[in-house]
């Protein structure tokens, strides 16, 4: 069974308390997997929080306040952490790692861990260390997701084109109509 849960679209400053801020990032925390549903359309009847439309800076806004959410959660884990042994030493610097690359922006994902790291990692659901895609929301022109196509070919992530309000308008199609178009 695939559960799917909409959670409102997150705002720059989310990791700082702006929006909802900690409460839709503890929601995300629960899921298994995000989908990101990037704006590529341009119609001015439908407002953008950003004023404008743009992909690519849409997608960096959300990655960024994940990283900064993970960030804080790596801090504040670290800053707990009483160094007694060896063991607790390799722990540290485990987290130091995350959190040296968090602070280049790297998410948790694209970080390379052994199978026993893997399992120290997954009690902290981090949000970078989720699985996820992107699904473009665009019109009826396809020209408008080819700059976030080539963008996101260059960094290796998943992207599925949907044209939502195509596919509501063809679902209200009578079964003749439908026929009709094939």
């Amino acid at each position: 069974m695939v559960e799917i849960i909409d959670i409102a679209g997150l705002v720059k400053g989310a990791s700082e308390g702006l929006g909802l801020g900690n409460e839709f990032l503890s929601h995300i925390r629960e899921v298994d997997l995000i989908c990101q549903v990037i704006r590529c359309f341009p119609e001015k009847e439908v407002a953008h929080v950003e004023k404008t439309v743009n992909p690519i800076r849409d997608f960096e806004i959300v990655q960024l306040e994940l990283i900064l959410a993970d960030l804080q959660q790596v801090e504040k884990k670290l800053s707990k952490l009483k160094v007694r042994d060896e063991e607790s030493q390799k722990e540290k610097a485990f987290f130091q790692s995350i959190q040296t690359n968090l602070e280049k922006g790297i998410p948790i994902n694209q970080l390379k861990f052994s199978e026993e790291e893997e399992i120290n990692l997954k009690p902290y659901n981090f949000l970078t260390n989720k699985p996820f895609f992107l699904l473009a929301n665009y019109s009826s022109q396809v020209n408008e997701t080819q700059v976030l196509e080539k963008y996101v070919q260059e960094k290796g992530l998943n992207l599925f084109p949907l044209a939502v309000k195509l596919e509501t308008e063809m679902e209200e199609l009578s079964p003749s109509e439908k026929e009709e178009i094939g």
